[in-house]
């Protein structure tokens, strides 16, 4: 579609004396993320340092599903508080499970990680987005040793290509809801993660 500047516009309504008709109000694609129901849902509260739910199959991805990801919710207490010697603030992230990342340097380097977030605050009816990431893979090469015949030649870590996580704090008000959609694709649909973690209080 183009677009005519504010002068361009106003010289072609005053050149044809027109009114300019109105025209339906354009279609809003609704975020099936919002409104599909959870695969996985856990609770963070009293002496609680962190909660985190993974799934190892791949039907978060299948053609049929309105969300093609891994949908968990983490229902925040007003009374959660970490037990370790941790900040009143918290994280949330969506990975590839750790357990199954992968073990090529091909594999790895295709790795995407995509993680949409969105908070249902305590008393509200609808989840809204507050944030998002993009994950890629990045290979760590290492001198194999000798002796482990079956051992790898690096490791595949996960680094932050977009977005950062989203933090927040207990509303001593209610229970809010932090839902974290994530996907990981490497070939295919991979095992996936998602978590919420009070985070560690920087050394003095």
């Amino acid at each position: 579609m183009m677009f005519l500047s504010t002068l361009s516009f106003l010289g072609v309504l005053f050149a044809s004396n027109a009114v300019p008709s109105v025209g339906p109000a354009p279609h809003l694609a609704l975020d099936a993320c919002i409104t599909i129901a959870p695969d996985a849902q856990a609770t963070l509260g009293p002496n609680n340092d962190a909660n985190t739910v993974q799934y190892y199959g791949t039907g978060y991805n299948d053609v049929a599903r309105t969300c093609r990801r891994f949908v968990a919710d983490f229902s925040v207490l007003p009374s959660a508080k970490p037990v370790s010697n941790l900040e009143m603030s918290f994280s949330l992230h969506g990975a590839t499970a750790d357990n199954v990342m992968p073990s090529s340097k091909t594999e790895c380097e295709a790795l995407r990680v995509s993680t949409i977030f969105y908070k249902k605050k305590s008393g509200a009816a609808n989840f809204a987005k507050i944030g998002a990431t993009e994950i890629t893979g990045q290979w760590i090469a290492y001198q194999p040793d000798p002796s482990q015949l079956f051992e790898s030649n690096g490791v595949c870590q996960q680094k932050y290509k977009s977005g950062a996580a989203p933090t927040g704090t207990p509303n001593a008000d209610g229970t809010d809801v932090y839902r974290v959609a994530v996907r990981a694709i490497s070939g295919g649909p991979r095992a996936v993660e998602a978590s919420i973690l009070f985070i560690m209080t920087p050394p003095s």
